[in-house]
């Protein structure tokens, strides 16, 4: 098979309001050359390989379909959705407790900076993101309302409604996506300083370095004697922080120059996020004014209980409310971007039902059936939850497992087959350089993968065990039957040309 020619490429045309395709001229490979030589070696092979809507030719030649999705985001909402995404104050509020009981304030610290400089990183993040939000919904009514009495029926009620409402936005507002993510991403940054900023002004009592930095911050109450252990199960909570750091990846057809924008706004989103989370931090614990006040809240929210002691409960109110909206915005933003990877793996054949869930509606412009996929698996662990939370809270652990184990598998090829498998990128590490951070992303994500599946307290027993490994063992056993069943008689990868582009080059 021949490459195309260039007036293959140029024949084509795009009406990025439509969605259907963009036309470039044959002189945008020369004016906008590759940080990559190895794209500017040859020009033909350039035009077909950078056929991303953003050099030259439209994204159907690199996917191998037709676009159906509006181009609606540019650089600054991928970058904003990244930031937007992960949005630290929230995770780190959320996997508080246990991080507290389980190396204190040392762990806490020390595990952010390892998780930042880690260098690898749906349904359940989904999940676990609505479920923080209605835990701090209660935690709100309890703290004003002293007699009220939280039914477990009550937070899922208020999950769901949580869940519904995303829902709605995705379905109905995704067309103003894009300013939206740069509105909560600039609320997010300046919502996240100005909480630094009042917490160090207004906290009665400041900690001692040696609590936020040392030993004295030290705190076990899981059962387990070995400290190193506990320390690692401490620093999990960053781990669950930075999972999905990908996210805004999943929107790239949906951006402007996808080969050069998408990879920007996922390391620049991860590392202002890094930065942002330690300063909140660092802040957070120096503000800590009783260890144990917090843990045994009444409102069964521990940041919000920190937030009380400092500013007041109708001040720690406006400031937690304002946590609250920037973790909804984030989980919408989820939501959206896990909805977009079902409807790809779909129209690749690679999903079970991908007939239905490749499907986009003309109005609205969205795939449905996916973003509703996306909203009926969280609700039927929600609806589990009544019966036992150890399911539950499981696939809390599942998430950050599963995103890693799906990061180990494409690594490891990397590393023991060889880079070559790549083809060109508008951005590429040295070789030297990505060996080595992929042997030490496969050892860092072994060493996590195991510690999720190990319990938290000792000694362990039924109410307390650690059920991660058996549901990834299901998953595995499900995903592996669909493999063998169906998907392996008509899922031959992502329907994308590039591979038969370099064949043809090589021969």
């Amino acid at each position: 098979m021949a490459p195309r020619s260039l007036a293959s490429i140029k024949s084509r045309t795009d009406d990025s309001s439509t969605g259907k395709g963009e036309t470039f001229p044959a002189v945008a490979v020369a004016r906008t050359p590759s940080m990559n030589p190895e794209f500017n070696k040859d020009p033909a092979r350039t035009r077909v390989l950078l056929a991303d809507g953003g050099v030259a030719g439209t994204m159907e030649d690199l996917t191998g379909h037709k676009r159906e999705l509006k181009v609606q985001m540019g650089l600054g909402a991928l970058l904003a959705l990244a930031v937007a995404n992960i949005a630290p104050t929230c995770a780190i509020n959320g996997s508080l407790s246990t991080s507290l009981v389980s190396g204190g304030a040392t762990a806490i610290l020390w595990g952010w900076a390892m998780w930042a400089y880690q260098l690898a990183p749906p349904e359940a993040l989904i999940a676990a993101g609505a479920q923080i939000l209605a835990a701090g919904l209660l935690g709100i009514a309890v703290a004003f309302n002293p007699d009220y009495v939280q039914q477990d029926w009550h937070l899922v009620l208020i999950y769901i409604g949580v869940l519904l409402l995303f829902t709605l936005v995705n379905l109905f507002i995704v067309r103003l996506m894009d300013f939206l993510t740069k509105s909560f991403a600039f609320v997010n940054l300046t919502s996240v300083l100005a909480t630094i900023i009042a917490l160090a002004a207004c906290a009665p009592v400041k900690q001692a370095p040696s609590f936020v930095f040392g030993s004295q911050g030290w705190i076990n109450e899981t059962g387990w004697s070995n400290k190193g252990f506990v320390f690692l199960l401490g620093t999990l909570q960053a781990g669950f922080t930075l999972v999905g750091m990908e996210h805004s990846a999943h929107l790239a057809e949906e951006a402007h120059n996808p080969a050069r924008v998408a990879p920007i706004a996922v390391f620049g989103g991860t590392a202002i996020v890094c930065i942002v989370g330690f300063l909140y931090i660092i802040t957070l614990l120096f503000c800590v004014q009783d260890v144990t006040s917090i843990l045994e809240t009444p409102t069964g929210v521990p940041p919000y209980q920190v937030f009380i002691d400092a500013f007041g409960l109708h001040g720690a109110t406006a400031a937690f409310v304002i946590n609250l909206l920037i973790l909804a915005f984030a989980v919408i933003g989820i939501q959206l971007a896990s909805s977009r990877s079902v409807y790809s793996m779909s129209r690749d054949g690679g999903f079970p039902g991908g007939k239905l869930f490749r499907k986009v509606n003309k109005t609205p412009n969205v795939p449905v059936y996916a973003l509703l996929l996306q909203i009926s698996v969280p609700i039927i662990l929600g609806l589990l939850s009544l019966a036992t939370t150890i399911i539950f809270y499981a696939f809390f652990q599942l998430t950050t497992e599963g995103y890693l184990l799906s990061y180990l598998i494409p690594i490891a090829l990397l590393l023991f087959r060889g880079r070559d498998l790549l083809p060109p990128a508008y951005w590429r590490m040295p070789d030297w350089l990505a060996r080595i951070c992929n042997a030490a992303s496969i050892a860092y994500i072994v060493l996590i993968c195991v510690l999720f599946c190990i319990p938290n307290f000792y000694p362990v027993n039924a109410s307390n065990m650690n059920y991660t490994s058996v549901i990834l063992a299901v998953a595995v056993l499900f995903g592996t039957a669909g493999w063998y069943l169906d998907a392996r008689k008509k899922y031959k990868g992502p329907a994308s040309q590039v591979a038969h582009v370099q064949a043809s080059n090589e021969a």
